[in-house]
Formats: C-alpha cells, sequence, structure tokens
C-alpha cells in the first residue's frame, strides 16, 4: 500500500505502537500515563509498546509504580519476611564462612547497601557439627580422587601401556575375538529394556506394543489403524559382504515387504546406509521401504497417505 507523503505522516502520527521502538525501555511518565491515567492492564500496556506484560510489569516495579489494587499481606506473611530479611529464620553462619563470602564478593558490581545486607542478613549463620563433619568427607573423597599427581600418574600408566608392543597386541587380540562373528552379541538383537527411547503405546484393538522409538510406535499405530498386519523385528540378516547382520523394523506378511524408519542423512552421519547396501547386494530378492523418522507422526495426523510409503 502506498499512501502520499503527507497522508503518510498523519497516518504514522495516528498510530501510538509506532511511537516506540523495539528495544527501548519506555519511561516512567509513559507508564504511569498508559496504567494510572488511562487505567490499561500491564498486558494491554506490553501489547501496545510491542512487549509482554511481564516486561513492562518488571520495569513498573523498577521504577516504583505503585499497582492500582495493593493486595494486603498477612500477618505470617509479613512475620515470615521480617524473619527472612533479619535472618532470624536461618541458621548463624561462621566468622570464616562470612569472610570468605565477603572476599568472594570483592570486584562485583554489588551496591555498599546489598553488601551491608548480606552481612547483616548472614551474620552469626553456622553449619552444624554433623553437617561440617559431612562436607568435610566429601572434600577429602574428592581430593583423593581428582588430584594432579593421580591423573598424572594415570596419564603416564596408560600411555606406557599403549607403547609396550606386548601390552597392545593383548588389546588388539582381545579386540579381534570380540569383533564381528566372533562377538558375542553378533546376530541377536538387543532387548527392548537396554533401549534408552524405549516407548510403549495402546495400539487401536486394546493390545500393548513396545518398540524402539516414538516414530515405530506412531508407524505401528497407522498400521493398525490401516487394517494392515506386521511383525516388529522379525528377522535378522547376515550380511556376508560387511561381516555384520542387519535387522529391519517392520515386516508386512501380507506384502512381503520390510520396512525401516530410517532418520535424514546430514553431513558427518551416514546412519545405516552402508548395511542397507549390503542387504541390496547379498539380497537382491528382498523388498525394503525406507520411510524418514518425520513421516510416521505426518501419517496419524492425515497430512500424507501410508500407501504412498509402501511401493517399492
Amino acid at each position: 500500500m502506498q499512501y502520499p507523503r503527507g497522508k503518510f505522516f498523519l497516518w504514522l502520527a495516528s498510530v501510538p505502537c509506532l511511537c516506540y521502538y523495539r528495544g527501548m525501555k519506555a519511561t516512567e511518565e509513559t507508564l504511569r500515563e498508559m496504567y494510572h491515567g488511562r487505567g490499561m492492564t500491564w498486558e494491554e500496556v506490553g501489547k501496545e509498546l510491542g512487549y509482554t506484560g511481564g516486561a513492562v510489569h518488571r520495569w513498573a516495579q523498577g521504577y516504583g509504580i505503585e499497582s492500582r489494587n495493593p493486595r494486603p499481606l498477612s500477618a505470617e506473611t509479613k512475620a515470615k519476611l521480617s524473619a527472612a530479611k533479619t535472618g532470624a529464620s536461618r541458621a548463624p553462619m561462621s566468622e570464616r564462612a562470612r569472610r570468605n563470602l565477603s572476599e568472594g564478593l570483592k570486584g562485583h558490581p554489588v551496591s555498599e547497601a546489598q553488601r551491608a545486607w548480606e552481612r547483616e542478613h548472614f551474620k552469626g549463620r553456622t553449619f552444624s557439627a554433623e553437617t561440617r563433619a559431612r562436607m568435610s568427607e566429601a572434600q577429602k573423597k574428592n581430593t583423593l580422587a581428582h588430584t594432579p599427581e593421580m591423573n598424572r600418574k594415570r596419564s603416564e600408566t596408560m600411555k606406557q601401556h599403549w607403547e609396550d608392543p606386548t601390552m597392545r597386541g593383548m588389546w588388539e587380540t582381545s579386540c579381534a575375538r570380540r569383533r564381528g562373528r566372533n562377538s558375542g552379541t553378533f546376530g541377536r538383537v538387543p532387548p527392548l529394556s537396554a533401549s534408552a527411547t524405549a516407548t510403549t503405546v495402546t495400539l487401536p484393538d486394546g493390545q500393548e506394543f513396545s518398540c524402539r522409538s516414538r516414530a515405530e510406535a506412531d508407524f505401528a499405530t497407522a498400521l493398525c489403524r490401516a487394517g494392515i498386519a506386521f511383525d516388529y523385528e522379525s528377522r535378522t540378516f547376515d550380511l556376508r559382504s560387511m561381516e555384520a547382520t542387519y535387522t529391519p523394523d517392520f515386516y508386512l506378511p501380507d506384502r512381503d515387504l520390510y520396512v525401516e524408519i530410517g532418520r535424514r542423512q546430514f553431513k558427518g552421519y551416514t546412519g545405516k546406509a552402508p548395511r542397507l547396501a549390503a542387504l541390496a547386494a547379498d539380497y537382491p530378492e528382498v523388498r525394503l521401504a525406507v520411510i524418514e523418522r518425520d513421516v510416521p507422526a505426518r501419517l496419524l495426523a492425515g497430512k500424507v497417505a501410508l500407501e504412498d510409503y509402501l511401493r517399492v
């Protein structure tokens, strides 16, 4: 929309919110006039100025602008506030603790009034003997476990073991015995209890279904809604070309189709791409559909069709 120069400035002057620039703090006079003079709420003031109601309310508190309807405090609340300010409700602090606190506050932008209040607030506060004993014992354990001397000895020991041909050969032999087909977990699917992202959902037929991620749970729900039978992690393929195994997430027996819920590829991450390539090379007759992790949630929301992702 284009305005003539004169009409544009007339329109600009008639819009109050354009008189304030975001990032500038409103003055005390402006807040008083809008809050007390015009009877606006802090939410309305913030909306007109382009800020949140909480932000302008904090400004008003900093300016000392009083509330229109102050709520009286109960006698119990007043007593608690008074005790908190004087330090009567807290345990007394030792002279050493107050001295350390005072030294720690040096060099910080703290006003003298604040320093005086803190000195009065922590006056006479001490820890119990039991608490001081626990703190001392914990400090001793931490000091013994992480001293520079202990860290240096650990570093030297590990370096010597790595440079020693005998120790290094033993380590490499041990790793080789547990690698690939020699591993005790070769071809075994880890239990769901070992997965940190294991998810249990209730399917439309009332049965509970456990899987390894929320995306897989959403896809199982979408299959049940569509009336498609499936098996979860039912077969493990022996990938002979790379000495590994691969277990697809779902198998649809009616369509003889395997489904893998994958993730988007990004720089520096290959994911299951090598295993998928080995599966295609070793088992060319196997039909596999790879679905991105964000698709199952879109299937439940009705934004995409399930059949579009089951065509291979």
